[in-house]
């Protein structure tokens, strides 16, 4: 009857199976947006809709897509203090900032947010370029190829260029990456720029002090070398075999308490390399589930 209503035309029963459990999907997640905190909003819509297994199985790039959905969630993170649905709101409108370039207008006293791919064909007064950092710019992926790496060195140059009076490149010497704090690397192409082009200065922390003052110029215009300059191989940025995370030992039988499903009873235990699923009996009309450990927000009762 649901699906009847929602597709009014002729369409096979199985289709019309598939559109009111996602009906009904949609239903149970726009409820439960109103009671949980953000991030386990994020937990649940993974869940519940199968979205890894669907990208393990159906993308020719399912890493790059699994990372985004952890990158999603650690910026979920920023926002579970909020009283639900407001943290929603708030990650929605941090996400939406990206700029649409197909409706971009040249407008005065504001700000565009862009990428590299869609800056291509326009130009800006001044360009801030952040994260030019090894693993960000050259992305981490293409380091290893001798074809990537040029690929993403042109997309810098294209990013360098959109800048008709002014270009700042920034990087952070610190970053927190799918939840976990990494130490960040000048980017190789920083020192492809010619030293006389450049006046550099470094951000100012309490944990280096006064020694960032001296990459800054005296004067305008004068040019001083930075830490910038002093590039070396890093070591990986992201070890995708170690969770951000510290996760229960999980045991058959073990009862657990998840902040979404409520409590469970552990019945079965798969551990890889990567991550370790765990299939819990959950009480009530939860039921059965199949959850990953580095995802899910899981508690080990007794």
């Amino acid at each position: 009857r649901l699906a009847g209503e929602l597709c009014p035309i002729d369409i096979t029963k199985r289709a019309a199976t598939s559109i009111a459990d996602f009906a009904v999907t949609m239903e149970k997640l726009i409820e439960l947006s109103k009671q949980v905190p953000v991030v386990d909003l994020v937990d649940r819509v993974v869940e519940d809709t199968g979205f890894r297994s669907y990208i393990q199985n159906d993308d020719d790039r399912p890493q790059e897509r699994w990372e985004n959905v952890l990158e999603l969630r650690n910026t979920a993170q920023e926002f579970n203090a909020e009283t639900p649905p407001d943290g929603l709101a708030t990650l929605l409108e941090r996400l939406s900032l990206v700029a649409d370039v197909d409706s971009y207008e040249d407008a005065e006293d504001s700000i565009t947010l862009i990428t590299l791919h869609q800056a291509k064909g326009l130009e800006f007064p001044v360009v801030f370029m952040v994260g030019m950092e090894e693993g960000l710019l050259p992305h981490s992926r293409s380091i290893d190829s001798e074809d990537q790496l040029e690929e993403e060195r042109r997309l810098c140059y294209v990013g360098m260029t959109r800048a008709e009076k002014r270009l700042y490149l920034t990087r952070a010497f610190h970053r927190t990456i799918f939840g976990s704090s990494q130490a960040g690397h000048a980017s190789r192409f920083l020192r492809d720029i010619p030293p006389e082009l450049i006046t550099s200065g470094s951000g100012i922390s309490a944990s280096n002090g006064d020694s960032a003052k001296k990459g800054f110029a005296d004067k305008p215009g004068e040019c001083k070398r930075s830490s910038w300059n002093e590039w070396q191989a890093p070591t990986p940025v992201i070890n995708r075999n170690q969770p951000t995370t510290s996760r229960p030992t999980l045991e058959v039988g073990d009862s657990v308490r998840h902040n979404a499903f409520g409590d469970g009873v552990v019945t079965g235990v798969d551990v890889t390399a990567a991550d370790t699923e765990v299939t819990i009996e959950f009480e009530g009309e939860v039921g059965v589930k199949r959850l990953l450990l580095s995802f899910a927000p899981i508690e080990k009762l007794g």
